[in-house]
Formats: structure tokens, sequence, C-alpha cells
């Protein structure tokens, strides 16, 4: 059921483009972009481009993701003009993101055998009319206690110590992952690793927000 839920979140925020815009707005993020895209060794003309077309780019770049990596290769920037400036990203980076690519579909696997699952579940726990597995507080305390304990665990350890270690872990030997702003557009487009924090927390809070609020209506149906 939680799977479930962090798919949904998944999906809803993917369509609304995990809010970039807004952070663009009401963020550093445009002084940021600003003040490194002039600094990139490779591809200087990026910092030519308006909010419009970098807000395009990160849809682009999330549309990409969720379809196996396709078309990552095409995508281009151009100046308010309509002018190409070049291609967005590199031989590594689009590498890296076809890895980034392999995890989301593994997930989306995951969870579809969840959602069959969990339906399966609601179906014969209705016939066997119990509530019991729903103890509300009991859920509640769990997951207070479990998330408390990651919190407090990813602070003692350090939220980029992390991160780096979650990229050593997940990521094949040999590809790249890190990246510095001046040598790319993507790190510099998405304010690696901090716009993260913004997008995991938008996920995780609204997955665990509709799980609660599935809680109470799935209880009463099966009493």
């Amino acid at each position: 059921m939680l799977i479930v839920c962090f798919f949904s979140s998944w999906v809803f925020w993917s369509s609304q483009n995990f809010l970039y815009q807004v952070w663009y707005d009401h963020t550093e993020l445009k002084e940021f972009i600003d003040y490194f895209a002039p600094q990139n060794e490779l591809k200087p003309e990026f910092s030519q481009t308006d909010r419009d077309e970098r807000v395009r780019l990160f849809n682009a770049i999330l549309k990409s993701i969720n379809s196996n990596g396709s078309g990552l290769d095409k995508i281009s920037f151009h100046s308010p003009k309509g002018e190409k400036l070049g291609t967005l990203l590199t031989e590594n980076e689009i590498i890296h993101l076809i890895d980034v690519s392999r995890i989301v579909s593994i997930f989306k696997m995951v969870s579809w055998f969840s959602i069959i699952l969990f339906f399966s579940c609601l179906t014969f726990l209705y016939f066997y009319k119990t509530s019991e597995i729903l103890n509300i507080k009991k859920l509640v305390l769990f997951y207070i206690l479990l998330f408390s304990f990651s919190f407090i665990t990813i602070l003692i350890i350090g939220p980029l110590e992390v991160f780096e270690l979650l990229h050593e872990f997940v990521f094949p030997n040999g590809h790249q992952w890190f990246f510095y702003y001046q040598e790319s557009l993507m790190t510099t487009l998405m304010m690696a690793p901090k716009l993260f924090m913004y997008f995991a927390s938008l996920w995780i809070f609204s997955g665990l927000l509709l799980f609660f609020a599935m809680i109470i209506p799935i209880r009463r149906l099966l009493q």
C-alpha cells in the first residue's frame, strides 16, 4: 500500500514537472543558473536561455527518464528567439540519466505488481471481514518511528554523504555520476543536489499523506 502511494505521488508530481517552475521563481535557482551557465567550459551559450526554455528542458529530461531514457540525445536548447544553440547533454550525462531511468523503470515494475497485490489483498480482506490488520494507532506509531529513525540517521551521517553513498551503491562502476557545474548543464539546470531535496520532500510527503488518508476509508470498507 505504501509503494502504491509513493508511485501515485511520483506519477502526479511528474505530470506537474515537480514544480520546477515554482522553484525557479521562488528560490535562488535562477541566480544559480545565471552564475554558473557562463562558466560552462563546453557550452557557454546556455547562458542565453530564458526561464521558459529552462523549464521546458527540465520537463524534457523528466519525460525521458520516465520513458526509459528515450530522446535524451535529442534534447537541445534555444535562444529566446528560437535559435538552436546546441545539444544539452554530454555523453556521460546521457549514460547517467539512462542509469536513472532504469531505476525508475524498476520502481514502476514493482509499483504495478504492488497495485495488483494491494487490490487482491483488499478483496480477500473484504470477504474475510477483518480490520485488525489496519490498527491505525500502531501504523502511525510504526511509521513515525521508522521515518524519525531514518531522518536522524541521515542527519548524523550527513545529507551530502548519504547522497554520495547512495549513488556509489546504486550506479554501475565506471559510470560518472558526479559532475562539476562548470562541465555539466544538467547539474546546473537542476542545482544538484539541493533541488533534489525539494523534489524528494514533495514526493515523500505526498506519498505519506495519501497513505494515511487511505487508511480510514479502507478500514471502514473492511468493517
